[in-house]
């Protein structure tokens, strides 16, 4: 006989609605009744799984509640791995959520059901890792026909073959481990970087992220994890384009470089953010400091013992700047750009040629995006009786107000001095390139440097393509 508990959760069926907003009451129909507290939940969950056991119309209810529950399905079967717990702290423990969890377990569903991009940036320990595949193990186990790829930097990452918990698929598995067998679907094979379910014919595959990572595949959603640390990040953005309408970027962040950085400041990309503040245990005691900067006791012993500001940055703030490994000190930089530095003498727009990058001249105009600070020649040329050298740092070019840069410098090698500059956020590496060579040409043959990572590739191959050889290669 089907309990009472059950016939609720039948006889709420005919009530709840699933919305498309952020609603969330009609997503979660059934999560309230589960208990939250560690030993209530372990009670309820020993009874839900022996209700389970003993009742065929039990287990139907229940798959079913999963299914239309996702918070239900976590609070109540999912078990999750830390291998730091210590006797008498068991090393697998409930997946109890905390409110922000929720909300980002849901907002996760959310992007996977509207098809659009959700990026995730976070304080390390914050259980996004877990959270991202279980919202993937989810929709695999209860809903028909979803196609999932999961990708990190190492193939070992993704899977290792020896459900091992440090990869993804290692996780995976400990979910399953941890289930009643009556949710585990029939027809379920596991091999090497592959779960299929022959119930919902469902698949999540693995790979690692190699620069055609996703090219030419066809995805209900991608997850990314510790995508700041991918080393082909911005190949694999070219690569993964048409792949899905919804890639799931999940790091905390490595400086400014990378192509999650490029992701996060992409307007189009929504953003879910788990800071440690969010955090109940992590925020106990939170107090201001004189500069208004949020800190609480366990706060002050990781900085004790991370010390320096970079993992301090990376690890617990969510700083990108501050997670870089700066050269100069910033307040430095700020004080000499207030003591030394002038506004632009000159203006203006370089019309060049785009098949041969000849330079044509240059224009003066009030808001021309190359400023300079010398004087030309009759001719409207540079000095001629000097070398000029111009670095260049190269951006995605997605444009608009949260893209990042590309930029280049040009340096008098005589004087020491900068001499011109542009900076732009709406030329993609290819057209970059291009004006790069035009530029050195301008400044007679410049010597040019670049740096050669992320969208950097795209920019050195176009260069060597032209033909200009002045450059550190």
């Amino acid at each position: 006989m089907v309990t009472s508990l059950a016939k609720d959760w039948r006889n709420s069926r005919a009530t709840s609605t699933v919305t498309n907003t952020l609603d969330f009451s009609g997503l979660t129909p059934f999560n309230s009744r589960v208990p939250k507290s560690l030993r209530q939940n372990v009670s309820y969950r020993k009874r839900i799984i022996k209700l389970g056991n003993e009742s065929e119309s039990a287990r139907e209810e229940l798959w079913e509640a999963c299914k239309r529950d996702l918070l239900f399905y976590v609070n109540t079967f999912v078990w999750v791995y830390d291998p730091r717990n210590m006797p008498p702290v068991p090393r697998s423990v409930p997946f109890v959520t905390w409110p922000f969890q929720d909300a980002g377990f849901l907002k996760i569903y959310l992007a996977i059901k509207n098809q659009y991009h959700l990026l995730i940036e976070k304080t390390r320990d914050m259980g996004a890792s877990w959270m991202l595949l279980v919202v993937f193990d989810w929709l695999w186990r209860f809903h028909d026909e979803v196609s999932l790829l999961l990708g990190s930097r190492k193939e070992e990452y993704v899977d290792n073959g020896k459900r091992d918990k440090k990869s993804l698929f290692g996780k995976l598995d400990h979910l399953d481990d941890h289930l009643p067998h009556w949710l585990i679907p029939k027809g379920f094979e596991r091999t090497n970087l592959k779960r299929w379910n022959g119930e919902t014919k469902s698949i999540i595959t693995g790979e690692s992220t190699n620069k055609d990572f996703g090219r030419g595949d066809r995805r209900t959603a991608v997850g990314l994890d510790e995508f700041a640390a991918v080393e082909n990040g911005f190949a694999i953005l070219q690569a993964i384009y048409d792949t899905t309408g919804c890639v799931i970027y999940n790091s905390t962040h490595q400086g400014i470089s990378t192509a999650f950085y490029d992701r996060r400041n992409n307007p189009l990309i929504k953003k879910l953010v788990f800071h440690w503040t969010q955090h109940p245990q992590k925020a106990k005691g939170l107090y201001f400091d004189k500069d208004g900067k949020p800190r609480s006791p366990w706060y002050d012993h990781e900085c004790a013992v991370r010390k320096h500001r970079i993992l301090i940055a990376q690890e617990l703030d969510i700083d990108p700047q501050g997670s870089a490994d700066i050269f100069f000190d910033p307040q430095t930089i700020t004080r000499l750009e207030q003591d030394t530095c002038r506004a632009p003498m000159t203006y203006g727009k370089l019309h060049y040629d785009n098949f041969d990058m000849g330079v044509e001249h240059f224009q003066r105009t009030p808001h021309g995006e190359l400023k300079l600070w010398i004087n030309l020649d009759a001719k409207g040329s540079p000095p001629a009786d000097r070398r000029y050298a111009i670095g260049a740092d190269i951006g995605m070019g997605m444009g608009g107000s949260g893209s990042s840069n590309s930029a280049l410098v040009v340096g008098d090698c005589k004087t020491q001095e900068q001499v011109a500059t542009l900076a732009t956020p709406n030329m993609v590496p290819e057209e970059f390139a291009r004006y790069a060579v035009a530029l050195a040409k301008f400044f007679h043959r410049a010597h040019l440097i670049w740096e050669s990572n992320g969208p950097g590739r795209i920019f050195g191959k176009v260069v060597m393509e032209s033909g200009y050889r002045n450059i550190y290669y």
